[in-house]
């Protein structure tokens, strides 16, 4: 038993001399008392960071998710193209309409117009104009194409009550074909190609 200060304590002193050791309530860190000092906190200490293996894992995660979602994407790509082309398909049969409603004809477009090659793929076709029964010029009103969208009405298909209007857009797989008598009917396409 030792004195220390009017308080007497038992001083264990574990691989010391008894009486060299500050009592326990008194060390900052008790952890040096019991096991020697920093030398066995080095060994004990956790190391951080990943394991190889849990790595392995999350990038096999990682690509099953990508070999899941990178199809489904290229696929909601081409539907959206799609839509677009049919969606102006739509907006020009509007103009038809407004076209035979001013001068009881419709208009053709003979030759493609819009996204009829690779370079023209991102230009916007803000007027469309083409040509009535009796071969004079005429516009279409208000009709435009979207980026990458082309469009024909053949002459050949004008007639004095319908006419045959096509759209496709470049990167899409289906031609939207518009007519007076039936509406718009989809039919499949080569990608990478201008409507005919």
């Amino acid at each position: 038993m030792v004195w220390n200060g009017g308080m007497p304590h038992v001083d264990v002193g574990i691989g010391v001399a008894i009486g060299s050791v500050s009592p326990l309530w008194r060390l900052k860190n008790k952890t040096d008392y019991f096991f020697g000092g920093n030398t066995m906190m080095a060994l004990v200490k956790k190391e951080k960071g990943f394991t190889l293996i849990e790595l392995m894992i999350v990038v096999a995660i990682i690509g099953i998710l990508a070999a899941i979602a990178i199809p489904q994407f290229a696929s909601y790509r081409v539907k959206a193209f799609n839509g677009s082309a049919q969606a102006d398909l739509r907006n020009v049969m509007t103009s038809e309409e407004a076209a035979y409603a001013e001068s009881q004809e419709y208009v053709a477009i003979n030759a493609a117009v819009g996204a009829i090659a690779a370079a023209t793929a991102t230009v916007v076709t803000n007027a469309l104009a083409g040509t009535n029964a009796a071969g004079a010029a005429v516009s279409l009103p208000g009709a435009k194409l979207s980026k990458g969208v082309s469009l024909i009405i053949p002459t050949a298909t004008v007639t004095a009550t319908d006419y045959n209007a096509r759209t496709k857009h470049w990167q899409g797989d289906k031609i939207h074909t518009g007519t007076a008598a039936t509406g718009i009917t989809s039919a499949a396409a080569a990608a990478a190609s201008a409507v005919q």
